[in-house]
């Protein structure tokens, strides 16, 4: 089959999302770490809304890559958990600011809202059905679907 060549197109372009979909997964937890780790070095009480996102999106990739749900609080505790194991607490000044650094980023975890829109998107690009995107697809800033129709409602959480 694989030698039709427009079915070879499909299935090459199917397995590049798919690749780029998981390089999509690693950027955002790498992403949530060092916002994590920004804010234990910092002097900041909260984490600023930039660096919220970025450990929010890293907690949603964390359960994905993990195969857990992030719209559900049980699991999206597991993920937070995994996640924090990933940063690496070496030089800062006091266990304090470390349990001070993990009881924020739990408390953000807690206040997440994370629709099952949100999942389906996740999966369809995983399976190489959809675009990777993090909030915006291409220079209208309007997301599409796999075969090229305009998404009705985006990404958010």
């Amino acid at each position: 089959m694989l030698s039709i060549p427009e079915i070879k197109e499909i299935w090459e372009s199917v397995q590049q999302n798919k690749e780029a979909f998981r390089k999509q997964i690693d950027k955002w937890i790498k992403d949530g770490v060092a916002a994590i780790r920004a804010y234990a070095d910092g002097k900041n009480n909260d984490f600023q809304p930039k660096q919220g996102n970025a450990v929010a999106w890293g907690i949603i990739a964390e359960a994905f890559k993990r195969g857990l749900d992030p719209a559900d609080g049980k699991q999206r505790k597991m993920a937070t958990a995994y996640l924090l194991e990933r940063v690496s607490w070496t030089g800062i000044s006091s266990d304090f600011k470390i349990d001070l650094t993990a009881s924020r980023t739990r408390q953000l975890s807690d206040t997440m809202t994370v629709s099952k829109d949100l999942m389906v998107n996740l999966f369809l690009a995983a399976g190489g059905r959809g675009g990777v995107s993090a909030g915006g697809g291409g220079v209208s800033g309007e997301l599409t679907n796999w075969d090229g129709t305009k998404k009705r409602n985006g990404w958010g959480m």
